[in-house]
């Protein structure tokens, strides 16, 4: 499970995910286990589950590469909520979305064989040898003082959200402000270059093994969660955590914290994902203050935790079974519904004008992907926000051949990025730069294809910049290309 790997002449602790294989054999005891049902799913939830462990070994299992990112959340998605759904009295899923499971995991496997060829492909082509350097290398670690200022822009944002009307998730608070969703995408990235300071803080610690510093690195990852808890929002809230114990995983070198930071992260964002859940299922939001939302959430926390409500292992389930979003497209596609091909793509060119000059009668549907889901029957009013997946999406425009060509094309661009980053940036432009990335790789297992367009171009300009000024700002001189390759390239 651990062990050292040897680069450029010294050793670099490393911790692999190759535990994960306990998930296709977990599938496989359900499969045998007498009187099973679904075992036709749980087959095809075990072949993309063997094929998702496969993809990874591409990468001897590493921890942290957005080539490794994008095959977890496939496995996490698809194979293993599958696996959680069997081991339920009834699946979480509903019942018309579960009989199209089989074709999910079809697409699943299809598509994280493609994916996994397309980075081979690209490493065989460019020639490159595998990197499995940790990505905030051996450079020394940033101020507590700037850390601290970098981490305050989150509760700034959180200011300016809630004089925008853009703090409270609908379910909390009906009356969003839509007419004001033009400032989301900056607010976003000011954001995530906020969380920057808590993962910078992180790094710090590790570095410094200070007691000061851990009380602020605490404080920070606290602090960052309390600012958006009552919102009901869970990317604001915590989607930075998944990040952050990635980041220790990588650079924390005693095998027992790692493993301490493992299971305490998985607890943290399981209970808070149920705990907004019930949250947000609760009426009458709208009139409490935000005192009082905080005092609601505190009870709530302390129900789940006491396990009195209904069951969570439902709701917990029945979020993260976004397969089922992708297994009810490849089923009714081309049978119901026409590929849809090139549609809407002549827009795409809008991406890199602001939207206040864009022609108007030229609109960018960045929503499509939940339009899709409607015109699918995916969404039944209960389950407003099942995402498309980026598997479903390439089905409904090109079927299969679309789903083989562009997860290959992903895969061989995500290739391209991680030795890129693994190659050529310091230490702190590489956290930063991961971090600020880390949240739109994280999520592409559920956009459309617009979107995935939209983070490969657009968005990744806009994060390399924001990377190279703040890897300028802290430390005090412009970042420059490493003039001598490593060794062991």
């Amino acid at each position: 499970m651990a062990g050292k790997l040897t680069m450029s002449g010294k050793q670099v602790d490393y911790i692999d995910t190759r535990w994960g294989w306990f998930l296709p054999l977990a599938i496989l005891v359900v499969v045998l286990f007498p009187g099973a049902q679904f075992r036709e799913i749980a087959w095809s939830a075990f072949v993309a589950a063997v094929i998702g462990m496969g993809a990874l070994r591409l990468v001897r299992y590493r921890w942290f590469s957005f080539y490794s990112i994008v095959v977890g959340t496939h496995i996490i998605f698809y194979p293993a909520a599958v696996l959680f759904n069997l081991m339920l009295e009834w699946p979480a899923v509903r019942p018309d979305l579960w009989e199209d499971a089989s074709w999910a995991m079809a697409g699943c496997s299809v598509g994280l064989f493609c994916l996994a060829l397309g980075a081979y492909v690209d490493r065989k082509v460019m020639w490159r040898k595998a990197n499995r350097q940790p990505f905030a290398g051996e450079a020394p670690p940033t101020s507590l003082y700037f850390n601290v200022a970098i981490s305050a822009l989150i509760p700034v944002v959180a200011l300016f959200r809630f004089n925008l009307g853009l703090y409270y998730h609908i379910a909390v608070n009906p009356d969003y402000r839509f007419d004001m969703v033009q400032y989301l995408n900056v607010l976003e990235h000011v954001l995530w270059i906020g969380y920057c300071g808590v993962v910078l803080q992180l790094y710090r610690l590790i570095k410094t093994r200070s007691r000061l510093d851990f009380q602020v690195a605490v404080a920070l990852v606290l602090g960052a969660i309390l600012v958006f808890l009552p919102s009901g929002g869970r990317g604001q809230a915590f989607g930075f955590l998944p990040f952050v114990i990635i980041a220790y995983m990588t650079w924390e070198g005693r095998i027992e914290r790692k493993l301490a930071m493992l299971a305490g992260g998985i607890v943290a964002i399981v209970s808070l994902s149920v705990t907004v859940d019930v949250y947000r299922n609760l009426t009458g939001l709208d009139t409490e203050s935000t005192a009082a939302k905080y005092r609601i959430l505190f009870e709530q926390a302390e129900i789940v935790a006491g396990g009195v409500a209904d069951p969570w292992e439902g709701t917990f389930v029945g979020r993260m079974s976004d397969f089922t979003a992708a297994g009810r497209i490849i089923a009714d596609t081309p049978g119901l519904f026409d590929y849809r091909y090139f549609d809407g793509v002549g827009n795409w060119w809008q991406i890199a004008i602001p939207k206040f000059l864009r022609p108007e009668h030229d609109e960018l549907n960045i929503i499509e992907g939940a339009q899709v889901t409607q015109n699918y029957g995916v969404t039944d009013g209960e389950h407003t926000s099942t995402p498309v997946t980026i598997i479903g999406d390439l089905f409904s425009r090109f079927g299969w051949i679309g789903v083989c060509a562009g997860m290959f094309v992903i895969g061989m661009i995500l290739a391209n990025l991680d030795a890129w980053i693994f190659e050529r940036m310091d230490a702190v432009w590489k956290i930063c730069f991961s971090l600020l990335f880390y949240r739109l790789i994280m999520s592409l297992v559920n956009v459309s294809v617009l979107v995935a367009f939209i983070t490969f171009t657009r968005d990744l300009l806009i994060i390399y910049l924001l990377s190279r000024c703040l890897g300028w700002i802290a430390t005090g001189k412009v970042v420059v290309r490493q003039a001598v390759r490593r060794e062991a390239q």
